[in-house]
C-alpha cells in the first residue's frame, strides 16, 4: 500500500499489514511521527464532455494582391577595385608628405635638427 507523509509529502510504499495494526510511522525524511489512515477509495470523477467536432468555415477566396517588385539590393564593390582605391589613396597621402617634406624643408630642418644629413644626402639641404 502506498502511504503520503502529511508533513512533507514523501511517498512511501508499505506492507498492509503494518497499517492494520495501527502501528506510529516515522517519515525518514522530515522525521515526523504519524499513524497511517487507510485510504478509502475516492470516487472516479465523472466523465467529461466530448469536444465538440464542428469545423469553422473557411476564410473567404479573394483574389491575390499584386506586390511591388522588391528593389534591388545595392551593388557592393569588388574586391579588385577595393584594392585599386587603396592603393590610389596610399600613394596620395605618400605624394602629399613627400611634397610636404620638400616644400617646407626650411622649417623641418629648424624643428629637427637630425634632418639636416637627410635633406644634404638627397641634395636639398638649402
Amino acid at each position: 500500500m502506498r502511504i503520503i507523509c502529511p508533513f512533507c509529502e514523501a511517498a512511501y510504499d508499505v506492507p498492509a499489514s503494518l497499517i492494520a495494526t495501527r502501528r506510529k510511522l516515522r517519515c525518514a525524511r522530515c522525521q515526523g511521527d504519524w499513524v497511517p489512515q487507510a485510504d478509502i477509495p475516492a470516487e472516479p470523477p465523472a466523465p467529461a464532455e466530448p469536444p465538440s467536432l464542428t469545423i469553422p468555415p473557411p476564410p473567404p477566396v479573394t483574389a491575390p494582391e499584386r506586390l511591388a517588385p522588391e528593389p534591388a539590393p545595392p551593388r557592393a564593390r569588388s574586391p579588385a577595385a577595393l584594392v585599386l582605391l587603396a592603393w590610389v589613396l596610399s600613394f596620395a597621402v605618400l605624394g602629399t608628405v613627400g611634397w610636404g617634406a620638400v616644400n617646407w624643408r626650411q622649417a623641418a630642418m629648424r624643428a629637427w635638427p637630425a634632418s639636416v644629413r637627410l635633406y644634404a644626402v638627397l641634395g636639398l639641404e638649402k
